[in-house]
């Protein structure tokens, strides 16, 4: 470890989830999520990670500290967090649990959390039966709806300090809420992954097995591992006894018929606690897994408390005999973390704010994980699978099995258990060597597909002599990153258990905020993913495991920009990001812009999975390639950033005035034709006064749009940019020409001083010079700026309480059909349908005349397919079942259609990633336009205000979201009552994905401190001068 990063040795590095994920997923068919159950965890090995509950380790996830509950009437313990499948939630993934971040500072020095955990069982099978019947268009059903939390239950404090880098204290306060005494069993946990007995990463790999051992205190434990040697002690039960230590290793069960007694399995506490099983634990007491055994009666209202420390065995800490000075190091730190949170706080801020603002930077810091995938090794590893069942069951029978496993009515031991085991000691991903990898597999006349199957049936011999069936991995994901992608690294991730993994243009928004608490992890994570580990050759940024070749916006540069301004400007940093960032600027012109003459561009989904009519990544109809209004004006925001960076670059070094020139060059180039007529092949709607994208068919010169009033539409006004000219080149001649030169569009004469500059081009679309020192550009003129203003600040399109929706409200009752059929090509209207009263009104507003001429958009009618002989009646029955798997309909909370697995929703809600860059966006405008510049608030309503009081109002409805109403309530919980009225709930804060546009209500990950701990930063806004 970096000697800079040594106060960062320990932290919350441990993943909510590694089961599930495609790291861990060695099934012939990629259905990660049967492959590796959340049952399974409990016996399974894990290759790449851990996972654990209210856990901490250290930077490699090798030594591990986590808790087990066992609340008497559960049948397995409770040590990590439960929740359903992709497969079993009515909208795809969601955790099943109650928790919350409390405290976190950028090195971890002080950390707090609290989980909550039911006195009466589990709910588990209820869970998962009552999610199962419902549809894409019901709620989904949580765990505080089973009314486990309405009597009785325990609150479970973690609290962690360090008394220095290496030495950590933990606190485990235990709240009895119920109305009468109750037991708990609280284990605990300290353990060692397993890096021995395969090599799924070199950086990870050891070759000598750890061990932790009991030492003569029969509460103290030593800890031998790569990383170095350690001390744990346990302190005395509050009833003043010793807790048991028990031990066992932390391997997987190798055989279903399995029983030597020698064997100490991974899953040995459930039994030694549950069933009472003392042989399934070592008596010699050593082992790579250990765990103290506390059971506690607390009295309903009072508390009691477990504690613990860890030190290296070279150091002589304070903490190791508890007592007085393991409080009060506990109480300083505390209070240190109090203090530092506090400077980050607003003095204008109410209370109520600033404990949003804290439990949002603490979720945020709590959200960072170690994240292992070596991709190579990973479709290297060949391992035996012993698919008695698995991803070959049917839904109902692999929900059957997943409620008897949660109740722990299967036993993992026994031979009808469901496995997919890991690797056996004969099979295993250690047994395979890399030596000769390249020899093997690099060979530049055959495919990736070639090379592996190549591989496979090289070990299929030996495979086969182990007696079981193995199957080659057919889906071969993530082939096209197989020789260079290597992530081994701490990384932000956007909810550690519903997106245990990153993604990249997450994770630029994630830095927003991070660079007020951490701007060096901050700088740090940006220039990772812009490293030979992660990007690829071509220059491609990997999007996330799924699909590291999916594309996502291109907001690494803006993020690397904000950044710099953000933290005193270190042009050492940005140059290294401009650098690498060229490499995805060239790799974007090359892969995503649409051949022709014209700079149109696609991209897919573009991380807005289902805002359009069709899956734009795999769904656009057969004869049609799809222009996209967001993914050219990305790239119109891109050169811009990368135009910012060249600038500021060129204090360094005039040669990248070269490259301003270029990138400035290259966005007029863009906003032309993204601002073109959609009859010339452009976006700009005339008529509507909106963006849109647009059907090009291959073999014909029509042009279709896609008439949705979306973000989409909006992205173009991303693409401005507000500059302050650096004064080291303002006289520069070599600067005043790349102006003259790319804002008249021509070769004339030279223009020497800014004033004349400024002079000639006042009259240009998309530009104008304020001053000597500071210059606008954007994509959109101040004409557009109005219009498209004009619906979003419409209360009936996309202006709700509580932000900017991400499609317009109109859609509820006007849903809109694909123009042309998905499967088929046929053609079904233009795209256009007849304007509704509203739209009407709005054209007058705007000033605009409703032509006669322009095609009819009746909702209600179903157009005839053209190209078709079939009769009427045919027609209609396939664009009724066609119009209701596709149609667009304004949906303002979770997904009502299975697009995208259903598991988020871009048809409505609040998404907080795109209300910021839109309100930053409007503080550029305001920047270049001023007071003078005014719009309606809300539209139609007459009152006129300026862009910067555009931005505090959107961010003062943001806000209002997590700051309770004048009747206690917060509207990101709903309609849960406790939070309203019991005060161990009124101050705890949930951070979801996106939120319901019409209540409020959190939707999605409920945990997402990634992105959405940007409400700090509408705070800011909200009180901006």
């Amino acid at each position: 470890m970096e000697a800079g990063n040594l106060e960062k040795f320990f932290g919350p590095y441990l993943s909510e989830r590694q089961w599930g994920t495609v790291r861990e997923d060695y099934s012939h068919n990629g259905d990660c999520w049967r492959f590796f159950s959340h049952d399974k965890s409990r016996y399974t090995v894990y290759l790449h990670g851990e996972d654990g509950l209210l856990g901490w380790c250290d930077y490699k996830s090798k030594l591990c500290v986590s808790l087990a509950l066992w609340n008497g009437k559960d049948k397995i313990l409770k040590e990590r967090l439960f929740g359903l499948t992709g497969l079993q939630g009515n909208h795809g993934e969601d955790v099943k649990e109650v928790y919350y971040y409390l405290d976190n500072v950028a090195d971890h020095s002080y950390m707090r959390a609290l989980y909550r955990y039911p006195q009466s069982a589990f709910p588990y099978k209820k869970l998962i039966r009552k999610n199962k019947e419902r549809k894409h268009t019901d709620p989904e059903y949580e765990l505080t709806d089973t009314g486990v939390f309405d009597h009785d239950y325990w609150d479970i404090y973690m609290e962690f300090a360090k008394e220095d880098p290496k030495t950590c204290l933990c606190r485990y306060i235990i709240h009895n809420r119920g109305k009468n005494p109750a037991t708990l069993h609280i284990l605990p946990q300290i353990w060692l992954r397993d890096t021995w007995s395969h090599c799924s990463c070199d950086s990870c790999h050891t070759t000598t097995k750890p061990n932790i051992k009991i030492c003569n205190e029969k509460n103290q434990v030593r800890i031998d591992y790569s990383e170095g040697s350690f001390f744990a002690k346990f302190d005395n039960s509050p009833t003043g006894h010793l807790p048991d230590l028990i031990f066992t290793e932390n391997e997987a069960i190798t055989s279903a018929d399995k029983s030597d007694e020698e064997d100490y399995k991974k899953d040995a506490f459930h039994q030694f606690v549950i069933a009472g099983e003392t042989k399934c634990v070592n008596p010699h007491q050593n082992g790579t897994k250990c765990a103290a055994v506390y059971c506690v009666t607390v009295n309903p209202g009072s508390s009691k408390q477990i504690q613990m420390c860890l030190w290296p065995v070279k150091s002589s800490p304070k903490c190791n005999n508890f007592g007085l000075q393991f409080d009060s190091i506990l109480k300083a730190k505390a209070t240190q973390a109090k203090k530092t949170c506090s400077k980050l706080m607003h003095p204008s801020w109410s209370e109520e704010e600033k404990n949003v603002a804290q439990q949002a930077y603490a979720g945020l810091l709590w959200s960072k994980q170690f994240y292992c995938y070596d991709v190579q090794k990973w479709f290297k590893a060949n391992c035996s699978i012993d698919w008695d069942s698995g991803s070959e069951l049917s839904d109902e029978e692999a929900d059957d099995i997943e409620e008897k496993e949660c109740c722990g009515l299967v036993d993992p031991h026994s031979k009808e258990s469901i496995q997919a085991e890991s690797c056996s000691d004969e099979n295993s991903l250690c047994k395979v060597s890399d030596g000769n990898l390249k020899q093997e597999i690099v060979d530049s006349s055959t495919s990736s597909d070639e090379h592996l199957e190549k591989s496979e049936n090289k070990e299929s011999g030996r495979r086969s002599s182990i007696g079981k069936q193995t199957y080659k991995i057919e889906h071969k994901r993530n082939k096209d990153w197989l020789f260079h992608l290597h992530n081994c690294d701490i990384i932000s991730m956007p909810d550690k258990w519903e997106f245990p993994w990153y993604a990249t243009w997450d994770l630029a928004f994630h830095m927003i905020p991070f660079s007020t608490i951490d701007p060096l992890f901050t700088k740090k994570q940006l220039l990772l993913f812009l490293s030979d580990n992660y990007l690829h050759p071509s220059g491609q940024l990997p999007a996330y495991e799924f699909d590291f070749s999916d594309t996502n916006p291109p907001v690494h540069a803006w993020a690397c920009l904000h950044v710099y301004k953000n933290s005193k400007k270190d042009i050492h940093f940005l140059k290294k990001c401009f650098q690498r960032l060229l490499l995805n600027y060239t790799w974007w012109i090359n892969a995503k812009k649409i051949p022709g003459p014209g700079h149109l561009y696609g991209g897919g989904f573009l991380g807005m999975d289902n805002i359009s009519v069709y899956n734009r990544s795999h769904g656009i109809p057969p004869g049609y390639m799809l222009a996209q209004a967001d993914g050219t004006a990305w790239m119109a925001f891109y050169s811009l950033k990368l135009f910012e960076m060249a600038l500021e670059l060129s204090q360094l070094d005039n040669d990248y005035l070269d490259m301003a020139e270029r990138f400035l060059n290259y966005f007029f180039l863009i906003a032309d034709t993204a601002n073109s007529p959609i009859n010339q092949a452009g976006f700009w709607d005339e008529e509507d006064k909106f963006f849109y994208d647009i059907l090009l068919p291959y073999h014909s010169d029509e042009i279709i749009p896609l008439c949705t009033r979306s973000l989409v539409g909006l992205v173009p006004l991303f693409a401005c940019a507000f500059i302050t000219i650096p004064k080291s080149i303002s006289t520069n001649p070599r600067f005043l020409s790349i102006m003259h030169k790319a804002m008249s569009k021509n070769k004339l004469s030279q223009q020497n001083t800014i004033k004349k500059v400024k002079e000639y081009t006042s009259h240009q679309k998309y530009h104008v010079m304020l001053n000597q020192e500071q210059f606008f550009v954007s994509l959109i003129s101040k004409n557009q700026l109005q219009q498209i203003l004009a619906w979003v600040l419409k209360e009936s399109e996309f202006l709700s309480p509580f932000g900017i929706r991400s499609l317009s409200k109109h859609y509820e009752n006007h849903p809109y059909p694909p123009p042309v059929e998905t499967d088929t090509g046929h053609k079904l209207n233009s795209g256009k349908m007849e304007c509704s009263s509203d739209e009407q009104k709005m054209h007058a507003h705007m000033g605009e005349s409703h032509h006669d001429s322009k095609v009819e958009r009746n909702p209600g009618e179903k157009p005839v397919l053209e190209d078709d002989d079939s009769d009427i009646e045919s027609n209609d029955s396939r664009y009724d079942e066609m119009v209701k798997e596709v149609t667009v309909k304004y949906a303002p909370g979770e997904s009502i259609c299975g697009m995208f697995g259903g598991n988020s929703n871009w048809r409505g809600p609040i998404w907080l990633c795109m209300n910021y860059l839109l309100l930053e966006s409007l503080e550029s405008y305001y920047y270049a336009y001023g007071d003078n510049f005014q719009v309606e608030l809300p539209t139609g309503s007459g009152k006129s205000v300026n862009l910067q009081q555009v931005v505090r109002d959107i961010s003062e409805r943001i806000v209002s979201i997590f700051i309770p109403d004048k009747d206690g309530k917060r509207p990101v919980h709903g309609g849960f009552r406790q939070y309203a009225e019991e005060e161990s709930w009124r101050h705890l804060v949930l951070f979801y994905e996106f939120f319901h546009a019409e209540t409020g209500r959190g939707c999605g990950a409920s945990h997402q401190t990634g992105w959405t701990a940007l409400v700090v930063e509408f705070l800011k806004k909200k009180y901006s001068q």
